[in-house]
């Protein structure tokens, strides 16, 4: 009757076999005994299996995520391990890029297609970005999906393994082991859905140029409309914050600003396309944009469109925004020196364009109702460090007449 178990033969023998020359020298346990110590060494192995499965679920729902290292935090259920799920990533991606294609379209469309062929190629360039991106997406899946096969088939072994007799139970003992410490989990390469590209419209494109110079206005400052602080050039083509004394007859006004250092331009806009140009330097504070003829200009105002406001800011010298309900962050590669507004009355778009690099900024989309007129917000004071002034910028084109140019 077989009730012992030889360690280094990995079989069950009896009591005659354990005195025999062959096994005297070996490790000999109760048979009994070898498969308890075994049962726990395979359920320590299992338990570890487990953990690695739930890393490689972790690492399909995030670990493919713009930035995210190879491990990955949080839990997610087992509905995840099917294959039909991981279409959320390449999806995340799709929508990435449609964004930016959407986005490119609009500028274009904005120029009446002078840049078609200039859109086709960025297009096609983003077309292969995005086919880099899943190729990288789908290797980085089929690997997991290849792990996870094989963690899985590793635990249903042991699992059967478990629940067989103790002689059948310590069969091949070793081998199953040594699979179990040989698991490594490879964690796929993080991949970011960041596109490299610049999808601005190039300075090379002299359609743009040529397009804007077609709308230039000649916009100057309303001096009745300055709060009390600001001061005016005397050709009311630059303004800065002043330092004089408030009387109360500058507030009775109702067409100035009280409470906000705000001038608007003299021109009223009600159709059409407008574009012009504002010099802000190195100012760290100032606000660029339209204002409804009605807006408010009395106690607390809040700059959004809904309110009639249509600004772009910047404050504390890098935090560019879109001043819309809630404000909307924006990213600037350079930081621009000259800003062009360009008003679209009848598209209802009033877009703003880094003049330093010729890159668009933003576009406001909203449906306008009634004249509207260019503001110049001036920021805070600062003790002096923002009193440069905000400059309607003038040139001469090629035909000499007066006018604002990209």
């Amino acid at each position: 009757m077989l009730l012992l178990f030889c360690e280094e033969e990995e079989e069950a023998i009896c009591v005659v076999c354990r005195e025999s020359l062959h096994h005297r020298s070996h490790t000999v346990y109760p048979i009994e005994e070898a498969a308890q110590v075994y049962k726990v060494k395979l359920q320590k192995s299992l338990e570890h299996l487990l953990k690695e499965v739930e890393e490689v679920k972790k690492l399909v729902s995030q670990g493919l995520m713009p930035g995210v290292g190879a491990r990955a935090s949080g839990s997610i259920s087992a509905a995840w391990l099917t294959l039909p799920l991981f279409t959320h990533v390449p999806s995340y991606c799709k929508e990435t890029v449609k964004k930016k294609r959407e986005r490119i379209v609009s500028e274009f469309g904005k120029l009446h297609r002078l840049l078609a062929d200039e859109e086709k190629l960025l297009l096609q360039k983003l077309e292969e970005e995005e086919k880099k991106i899943l190729l990288m997406i789908n290797e980085n899946l089929a690997k997991l999906v290849e792990q996870k096969s094989l963690l899985e088939e590793l635990i249903l072994e042991i699992k059967e393994k478990t629940q067989q007799p103790a002689d059948r139970l310590l069969k091949d003992m070793k081998i199953i082991l040594s699979r179990c410490e040989g698991v490594n989990l490879q964690s796929p390469k993080a991949v970011s859905v960041t596109l490299k590209e610049n999808y601005s419209i190039p300075e090379r494109c002299l359609g743009m140029r040529d397009m804007l110079k077609k709308f230039k206005v000649d916009v100057t400052l309303e001096p009745e409309t300055a709060h009390p602080d600001l001061i005016l050039s005397e050709d009311r083509k630059s303004v800065r914050r002043g330092s004089k004394k408030l009387t109360l007859s500058f507030f009775d006004n109702p067409k100035r600003f009280s409470s906000v250092p705000v001038v608007l331009g003299s021109q009223t806009f009600f159709s059409g396309r407008s574009y012009w140009e504002v010099q802000v330097g190195d100012k760290p504070e100032w606000g660029l944009g339209l204002c409804s003829e009605s807006a408010s200009r009395k106690g607390n105002i809040l700059f959004s469109p809904k309110n009639g406001y249509w600004v772009l800011r910047l404050q504390n010298g890098g935090n560019y925004e879109a001043l819309t309900s809630p404000a909307s962050p924006l990213t600037l590669s350079v930081r621009p020196r000259r800003i062009g507004i360009f008003l679209d009355y009848e598209a209802g778009e009033i877009s703003f364009y880094n003049v330093s690099d010729r890159s668009h900024i933003y576009t406001f989309t909203d449906k306008f109702l009634g004249n509207l007129r260019p503001l110049f917000f001036l920021g805070a004071f600062l003790g002096g460090r923002n009193a440069e002034p905000l400059v309607i910028s003038w040139v001469r084109d090629t035909q000499g007449s007066g006018c604002i140019i990209l």
